[in-house]
């Protein structure tokens, strides 16, 4: 595996200290033993764990007694590393491979990559980073607005992390005005971290990913929180706007027919009324019979 494009590709994990403070960078591998494990920090090596021991002989100056591994004698099959006393030089990529022999006698791969930030110090609940629209996946192509809102009234850089360079909004990308950052057209190449900056301050980090082929939905984890105000008791005002088109369609049509059928109606129903008056005038009058009862005798024998 070529270990120069697994530099180039998104860290596994992101972490945030500041300088001074102690720092974990863990991974269990599979079941196994460990053959060897190997840290390393851009060009330099942090730590090389083979033949069941440390090997110091292969360790940067500027590790040495101050990075152990977070289990010694690896029972827990943790390769992970400890850092102590963090500097500003620290911050970067963390790169940890090596081989296991599995129980069946064979041997595996492993890899894991840390992004290690480092501020003098960082105040996150004074500035907050504002995606718009409201979401961390994108499509390619897509337009997305970045911004910094904080207590002050100062300007804030926006930075990202694209795993091949840090840099601010306006240099190599987006358009910077204040404390906003438009990016027009995003590619598959803006996919990273984005966070504020100014004078050793920083907003907690937000990744953005753009996809080749994505459909956006409401997403995902949201970058900014507020507060839902409580549900209105009040009725809704009556709606004052006009009826869907297809509503409007339907009317129309059904108007059209009642005003071709109407005449139809009308003339038929006039022609029935014709016909009776006609028959009743042509009818001869009714024919009476007179009897004359009292003529009438009826004989019994007995």
């Amino acid at each position: 595996m070529d270990l120069n494009s697994l530099f180039t590709k998104q860290a596994d994990e992101v972490m945030h200290k500041t300088v001074g403070e102690d720092c974990e960078l863990p991974y269990e591998v599979s079941d196994g033993k460990v053959i060897i494990s190997e840290w390393k920090h851009c060009d330099k090596r942090v730590l090389t764990y083979r033949d069941d021991k440390i090997d110091e002989n292969l360790q940067d100056e500027s590790f040495r007694n101050r990075v152990e591994l977070v289990d010694p004698f690896m029972t827990s099959l943790n390769v992970g590393i400890k850092l102590q006393n963090l500097t500003l030089e620290d911050a970067g990529r963390y790169f940890c491979e090596g081989l296991i022999q599995t129980p069946d006698n064979n041997r595996e791969f492993f890899a894991h990559s840390f992004d290690l930030f480092v501020s003098e110090q960082i105040t996150q609940a004074t500035v907050l980073l504002t995606v718009r629209p409201n979401r961390q996946h994108f499509s390619r192509w897509d337009a997305v607005s970045l911004s910094c809102s904080s207590d002050d009234t100062g300007s804030w850089d926006i930075m990202r992390d694209t795993s091949t360079a840090v840099e601010s909004c306006g240099v190599h990308w987006g358009k910077s005005k204040g404390s906003v950052c438009k990016v027009e057209a995003l590619v598959s190449e803006d996919s990273g971290l984005y966070w504020c900056e100014r004078d050793g301050h920083r907003s907690a980090p937000v990744r953005i990913t753009v996809h080749k082929d994505f459909n956006p939905v409401m997403d995902l984890v949201p970058t900014s929180v507020s507060e839902t105000p409580p549900p209105s008791t009040e009725a809704p005002p009556p709606s004052s706007q006009t009826p869907p088109l297809s509503q409007r369609t339907l009317g129309m049509a059904l108007l059209c027919h009642l005003l071709v059928l109407c005449p139809y109606v009308v003339s038929t129903a006039l022609l029935v009324s014709l016909c009776r008056h006609t028959r009743s005038e042509d009818a001869p009058p009714p024919v009476t019979r007179d009897y004359d009862i009292t003529g009438v005798v009826t004989e019994y024998d007995f």
